[in-house]
C-alpha cells in the first residue's frame, strides 16, 4: 500500500518495480515476460514524467492565481466586505494546501523515476 503523501499512480509503480524485481530471474531467458516488464517500466517512467509535468504547470497557474487574489482581498478589505475577506482567505488557503499536495506527489514521482531508471540499468 503506498504512503498517502504518494502520487496517484504509487500502486502501479509499486507492482511493477516488484514484478520487475521477481522478472530478473529470466533475463538471461530473454523471456517475453521479462521483456514485457521492462517495456511496462519505460511506459511507467513516461507517465509519471507526463504527470509530473502536468502538476508543475498546475501549481505554476495555481501560484499566478494568488496576486490577483491578494489584489482582490485589498480591494474587498478598502471596501469593508469582511465576508469576501474571509472567501478570498479561503481560497487562499486552498490553494496552499492544493500546491503541498501537488509538491508530495511530484517528489514522489521523482522518487519513482529514479528507482525505476535504476532498476532498468542494473538490469
Amino acid at each position: 500500500m503506498s504512503e498517502p503523501s504518494r502520487h496517484s499512480l504509487a500502486n502501479n509503480v509499486d507492482e511493477l518495480v516488484r514484478d520487475s524485481k521477481v522478472l530478473r530471474q529470466f533475463k538471461r531467458d530473454s523471456s517475453t515476460k521479462y521483456r514485457q516488464a521492462r517495456k511496462d517500466l519505460d511506459d511507467m517512467m513516461k507517465t509519471l514524467d507526463a504527470q509530473s509535468k502536468q502538476d508543475r504547470e498546475s501549481v505554476e497557474r495555481l501560484w499566478l492565481r494568488i496576486p490577483r487574489l491578494n489584489a482582490a482581498k485589498i480591494q474587498a478589505h478598502a471596501n469593508d466586505d469582511l465576508g469576501l475577506c474571509n472567501e478570498i482567505d479561503e481560497e487562499l488557503k486552498a490553494i496552499q494546501i492544493q500546491v503541498e499536495e501537488l509538491a508530495l506527489g511530484i517528489n514522489s514521482m521523482e522518487r519513482d523515476i529514479t528507482e525505476i531508471s535504476n532498476l532498468l540499468t542494473e538490469q
